[in-house]
């Protein structure tokens, strides 16, 4: 799946009636781009931290879902300038709302264009761990979100996506186990 750069290019697949999951897929950034066309503005936009791209998950529609998404480019900063670039992150959005959930740095794993990288989220009750080229990046806990669909975004950049699978877990137990052995 390719996506394209702009505003917010989004695919959403699966019941909305899923609750426990792992996601997995592999991710490129194609290219960061100093400006992007911001089609709901009318305008062109410069990438202040508006290079990302991730997986969407418990999505009900387009203003109710979880992010786990990748910042990077070659200009990414906050309103205070601040770099935000090499950056993993959780965030929810509530009748399109946004709320970033928890950001981490990556430190050991540096956001490039053309490189690909291995994406894996497990998904239990309100648990949540995310993985970056098999190294757990991020645990989180939420419960505003309790099942829904799984999509692909990306914000400002061209990304493209493959090998996406979705395995639904019935045993949390089990799925605990498997992704804690991992460490």
């Amino acid at each position: 799946y390719h996506t394209s750069r702009g505003e917010k290019d989004m695919s959403v697949i699966g019941s909305s009636d899923l609750d426990d999951y792992t996601v997995q897929t592999r991710l490129k950034f194609d290219y960061w781009e100093e400006k992007f066309w911001a089609k709901s503005l009318g305008k062109y936009l410069y990438s202040y931290n508006k290079e990302e791209a991730g997986v969407m998950f418990r999505v009900k529609d387009s203003s109710n879902y979880y992010m786990f998404g990748l910042n990077g480019g070659k200009q990414a900063k906050d309103s205070n300038y601040e770099d935000k670039t090499n950056q993993a992150y959780l965030k929810v959005a509530v009748d399109g709302n946004i709320k970033t959930i928890a950001t981490v740095n990556l430190e050991d794993i540096n956001l490039t264009t053309g490189e690909w990288y291995d994406v894996k989220i497990a998904v239990v009750g309100d648990k949540f761990k995310f993985y970056l080229n098999n190294q757990l990046v991020m645990e989180a806990s939420d419960s505003t979100h309790l099942r829904g669909k799984v999509g692909l975004v990306s914000i400002g950049t061209n990304a493209t996506f493959d090998d996406v699978s979705v395995d639904i877990v019935r045993n949390e137990r089990k799925i605990i186990k498997e992704y804690d052995q991992d460490n």
